[in-house]
């Protein structure tokens, strides 16, 4: 759970700090993070 904690924190300080200006920024970084978080969040 640690993992998805800090995906959240990571993710929320960065929309709430320029949602603007991370828009650009934020598209590549989540495919980069959901291959990452796919394979912690399941637990098979």
């Amino acid at each position: 759970m640690n993992g998805f904690s800090k995906m959240m924190s990571l993710m929320g300080r960065q929309v709430t700090t320029e949602p603007s200006a991370n828009s650009n920024k934020h598209v590549p970084f989540i495919p980069q993070l959901t291959p990452h978080t796919i394979p912690y969040f399941s637990p098979h």
